[in-house]
């Protein structure tokens, strides 16, 4: 068996089943394929496998799963001076706090990924998700003025989202003043409803 391809296809048929809302554990890549990954060097693959494997698991609301993928990047991060694994790291830990509804934590992590991550998209994202949080506080002010940092934040393609998201904010505030709307959409959709938000 070829280990690092396997791997690789495993992470990629992954990332392609949580994208396509298939979320269940099948999916997963195992913990013994991740080791041995480590030993071929595929930093790579290993490292996404954690991060996605966190971020549905934060997304379901499983936290201590989610914190476990957290401190695992974190000894990728150290152990190999593997920036990727820092940045998923850094960048999980945020999301973890937003989904904990721990927002002032969740905007003081995001705020500090921001700084450290120049790059567009991720700034776009770590944005995205500040206005969120600033939204779920009720300061549609605030998420507002996020939101147009990041439509103005010069990166083209990439801000299109945070501007859809200002041109439709009476519906969206409908959420923060109606606390039903989000109740009677979950007995709608389901738990999942939260997910597509």
């Amino acid at each position: 068996e070829d280990v690092p391809e396997w791997l690789a296809y495993r992470v990629m048929n992954f990332l392609h089943h949580l994208l396509a809302g298939d979320w269940s554990a099948e999916h997963s890549v195992e913990d013994a394929l991740l080791e041995q990954g480590l030993h071929y060097g595929r930093l790579w693959e290993v490292t996404n496998a954690l991060n996605l494997e966190g971020l549905k698991r934060a997304y379901q609301g499983d936290f201590p799963g989610a914190r476990e993928r957290i401190e695992r990047l974190g000894k990728l991060a150290d152990q190999y001076q593997h920036a990727l694994a820092a940045s998923a790291g850094q960048f999980l830990t945020a999301l973890l706090h937003l989904e904990r509804r721990e927002l002032r934590e969740a905007i003081a992590a995001l705020d500090h990924y921001a700084d450290e991550h120049p790059e567009a998209a991720f700034r776009i994202s770590a944005l995205g998700h500040r206005a969120a949080a600033e939204w779920l506080r009720g300061d549609a002010d605030r998420a507002e003025a996020t939101l147009e940092r990041a439509v103005t934040s010069g990166a083209q393609h990439v801000a299109g989202s945070c501007a859809d998201i200002i041109e439709h904010r009476a519906a969206l505030w409908t959420f923060v003043d109606e606390p039903h709307v989000e109740r009677a959409l979950r007995e709608l959709f389901g738990r999942e409803f939260r997910h597509g938000a």
